[in-house]
């Protein structure tokens, strides 16, 4: 027999150190039981609704990791607003451009003077 608490112990240890007619300890015995019986549905209730409450939240705390997980991953877009690759492109052109004119015979005045005469600005 499971114990709930102290003073019902203390109520069955009284039954049997009292001396009484046999009628009398089965009347005390039943009340007793009883009186057992309903504390341990209250109790038993109680743990059952704990116990929902605790898988209720343990369910919304899964749902809530779930949803995190499921959510994809996003990676920042960022654009370089380095001009330095950009300068070094232009430059090794123009050094190209330079150096395979001036192996066909053009100097580097009569290229400009062409441009010039084209209406391009040089400075820009």
């Amino acid at each position: 027999m499971h114990w709930i608490d102290e003073d019902l112990q203390k109520e069955y240890i009284k039954i049997y150190h009292t001396s009484m007619s046999i009628e009398e300890f089965k009347q005390k015995w039943l009340e007793l039981q009883a009186k057992h019986d309903a504390r341990f549905g209250e109790i038993a209730e109680q743990s059952k609704k704990d116990i929902q409450q605790e898988m209720q939240i343990a369910q919304e705390q899964y749902n809530t990791q779930k949803e995190q997980e499921t959510k994809t991953f996003k990676p920042i877009q960022a654009e370089s607003k380095s001009e330095t690759y950009k300068d070094e492109v232009k430059t090794n052109f123009w050094e190209n451009f330079l150096k395979v004119q001036q192996e066909n015979g053009m100097d580097i005045l009569e290229i400009l003077e062409m441009l010039n005469k084209q209406g391009l600005d040089i400075k820009a």
